[in-house]
């Protein structure tokens, strides 16, 4: 039963929230209406910046209208900053070159009581530029500007967002630092690489690799459909790992859509994750 349908409409009551959270008796159309514009007015203002996966929640009071944006930034889906971050790994570089330089230091504490009798603690807490007032004054005018220069674009998009409702808007915006959160993001990085007309196979195992780092994911389903490659005759391809229960409704199931424009048609990305309860 679980198979056919989508998973996010099927667990409503179980663990998953509406996207909106309004009621009306009256002006029901209306409503639904202003708030497809606001997601799509959101969705545009983010494709601009140069990232599309987005989500948006509204809810709406008398007088105010309050707006939720989740999205990523647009460096996590460069591949190569990605490839970069994958491959990090924790090194102790800094330690074995501590221990060549005084092997009679093995513990953190020894090393704070060593710097702090020595001639130089005294020397770099007087000469540092971190302890100078004018640092801190160029330092807090630079903070300041961006500061203000984020809440005069933030101001501009709640009045240009505020014509679709006719109420006053409050925009608050959510970075979110992992693709892996969201099916949606995942999605949209999916069909971006499908629009720069790279192999599925290779999408697929890079996927593969980047989701299976996150102990939270118990298994998950990836299907890319249309003239992939530019080929002749449309067909489906299909990747799965581990567990993916649809047909259980108290399991955490995130499932996502979106489109890739190519030269060769439209193609159809679907985007299932299973969470670990």
């Amino acid at each position: 039963m679980g198979q056919k349908i989508s998973p996010i409409a099927l667990r409503l009551q179980t663990n998953k929230n509406f996207t909106a959270s309004w009621y009306t008796n009256k002006l029901y159309s209306q409503t639904l209406h202003n708030q497809l514009q606001l997601q799509t007015f959101f969705d545009q203002v983010f494709a601009q910046v140069g990232t599309k996966a987005t989500q948006t929640y509204c809810q709406k009071f008398p007088a105010t209208s309050k707006v939720h944006t989740f999205f990523c930034s647009p460096r996590i889906f460069d591949e190569r900053l990605t490839k970069k971050m994958m491959n990090l790994e924790p090194t102790l570089f800094f330690q074995t070159i501590r221990s060549q330089r005084w092997p009679f230091l093995p513990n953190q504490l020894e090393w704070d009581k060593f710097l702090k009798k020595t001639i130089f603690q005294s020397f770099i807490e007087e000469k540092s530029g971190s302890q100078n007032p004018i640092f801190f004054q160029k330092f807090n005018g630079q903070k300041s500007n961006v500061i203000n220069h984020v809440k005069f674009y933030m101001n501009h998009i709640e009045n240009l967002a505020g014509k679709y409702s006719n109420t006053k808007m409050v925009w608050l915006p959510v970075k979110v630092n992992s693709l892996t959160k969201s099916a949606k993001f995942l999605s949209e990085s999916i069909a971006r690489s499908l629009e720069q007309q790279k192999p599925v196979k290779q999408i697929f195992r890079t996927v593969q690799t980047l989701l299976k780092k996150d102990p939270t994911i118990e298994g998950f389903k990836i299907s890319c459909s249309g003239r992939l490659q530019g080929v002749e005759m449309a067909k489906t391809e299909v990747t799965k790992f581990g567990k993916i229960s649809l047909h259980v409704f108290s399991s955490k199931v995130d499932y996502a859509e979106a489109k890739a424009s190519t030269n060769f048609g439209i193609l159809g990305v679907k985007v299932w994750i299973c969470y670990r309860s």
